[in-house]
């Protein structure tokens, strides 16, 4: 007769039940450490994969079970967990479980703070930040003693009285000396879907150092990456703040003056253009772009502005201001171009000359410059950071004048060609009613991993990718709320 499934409440009792009987041979401090541990290992494992965490979080997760004799106990410890905050959200659970079971340590003077304090001292500390918001993208919320994050959970439920979805807008940061109630706010915190990190370390002797969405984990330190800091919207908002602050957008906007242009390389998609039989015989693949639909304009400079206007539009308001800062230095100079040479005007109002082809094109210049090694391209793929390979100005423009020069109609009109009758069998292939194929022979992974999928051929060339192809299908991140 198959067992009847228990449903989990998240009460107290429950909790206490389940961690009672885990503690007829241990004591319950050694019970509630590896507890702690292996739920937070097990949370961390599933996004961050760096080796120098994931390896030794791993031994840690398989030692913790060990010696916890069982591993169904802790998986249903975390379902009551869960259904607790589930159930409801403004309360610290862990904590209060913490306290209730005299764990506190009193020799470093160990009491975690009520919720309802919390509650009234973040309402008090965070202020407007649909304001603050509005300016940057984002805001900060840092509890340098966070304990078991009764004050960050606080802050992240009066957030949602805020039109901004706090997952999105909201970086969660919390430190604390002691690493089991850093590791039980990060789990807490993890579970309530916000992004940010939690550092095990001593606040007043290791602080954190390092920009706050590029956190340092300096000697005596450890860092816990919530889930959610893994999601899209982080990750581009760490790439461009990268892309802002090596061009000195993120400080003063005057300072992009400095007039240099960085191109970055994205190892964390599919590498398989890389290997690509167009790529090894050196023929570059370009993207074949939507048809584009050719406005008449009566200058040069109307139609580069409207063509700056078409791919700022494209970028999330987050955003802008970084992009909109190299873009203009750009279509400043080329506009000057036009009033001074009217031989290069008649270049730039040429139907079959535009600036997405001209940025691609410089792309492609910018990636034979250098090739970086592995240990880069490790790194890039392990901690989520762009590789930048700056491009001193003079360069770009020379290369912007190359393009302008060359007689590709062509090669356009090819193109313009191949997409309309892709197009148009892609629509014949939708009306057709289905039939019954053949089967047809199975494909070598060699053959399967040379052609590569075509998007990644169109946006990836050689793994790498400009910062002028995140405009339009690479910053669509939905940024809906979470449950």
């Amino acid at each position: 007769m198959a067992k009847r499934s228990e449903i989990i409440q998240g009460t107290e009792k429950e909790f206490l039940d389940v961690f009672n009987q885990l503690c007829y041979s241990r004591s319950s401090w050694q019970v509630w450490a590896d507890l702690i541990s292996a739920i937070a290992c097990s949370l961390s494992n599933v996004t961050d994969r760096t080796p120098e965490h994931f390896e030794v979080r791993e031994k840690e997760y398989a030692g913790c079970i060990k010696r916890l004799g069982t591993v169904e106990a802790p998986a249903k410890i975390l379902g009551i967990i869960v259904m607790a905050l589930e159930n409801e959200p403004e309360q610290d659970f862990l904590g209060k479980m913490y306290m209730n079971l005299n764990l506190g340590n009193h020799w470093k003077g160990q009491f975690f703070t009520p919720y309802n304090v919390c509650k009234m001292m973040s309402l008090m500390t965070v202020g407007n930040a649909d304001r603050q918001i509005e300016e940057q993208g984002y805001i900060s919320i840092c509890d340098p003693a966070c304990g078991a994050g009764a004050t960050l959970i606080a802050a992240a439920n009066n957030m949602k009285s805020s039109k901004y979805n706090f997952q999105n807008h909201v970086l969660f940061v919390g430190q604390d000396v002691d690493r089991v109630v850093a590791q039980m706010c990060y789990i807490q915190l993890s579970l309530l879907g916000c992004a940010g990190y939690i550092c095990v370390g001593n606040t007043l002797t290791n602080p954190l150092t390092g920009p706050v969405l590029f956190p340092r984990e300096n000697e005596g330190q450890e860092m816990w990456y919530m889930p959610m800091f893994q999601s899209d919207v982080w990750q581009y908002r760490k790439i461009f703040y990268s892309l802002g602050s090596m061009c000195g957008t993120v400080t003063t906007e005057k300072t992009v003056e400095k007039e240099h242009f960085y191109m970055f390389f994205d190892f964390n998609k599919k590498e398989a253009s890389m290997e690509s039989k167009e790529i090894k015989s050196g023929n570059l693949c370009l993207s074949a772009n939507k048809t584009e639909t050719m406005k008449p304009y009566s200058s040069g400079e109307e139609k580069l502005i409207a063509e700056e206007d078409e791919m700022i539009a494209s970028v999330k308001p987050e955003f802008k201001k970084i992009m909109q800062a190299q873009m203009d230095l750009i279509f400043k100079e080329l506009i000057s171009w036009t009033k001074q040479d009217p031989e290069f005007e008649k270049k730039v109002l040429l139907n079959h000359k535009s600036m997405k082809r001209c940025m691609k094109f410089c792309t492609e210049k910018a990636m034979g410059l250098r090739e970086p090694s592995e240990q880069e391209k490790a790194a890039a793929r392990n901690n989520n950071i762009p590789i930048m390979t700056p491009v001193g100005s003079d360069m770009l423009f020379e290369w912007i004048k190359e393009y302008y020069d060359k007689d590709d109609k062509a090669e356009v009109e090819k193109e313009k060609k191949v997409a309309a009758a892709q197009k148009k069998t892609v629509g014949k292939k939708k009306s057709e009613p289905k039939i019954k194929q053949e089967k047809k022979p199975v494909e070598k992974k060699e053959d399967a991993k040379a052609a590569g999928s075509p998007k990644n051929q169109d946006k990836f060339v050689n793994g790498q990718i400009s910062m002028f192809d995140l405009f339009d299908d690479l910053l669509g991140v939905k940024g809906g709320q979470h449950d």
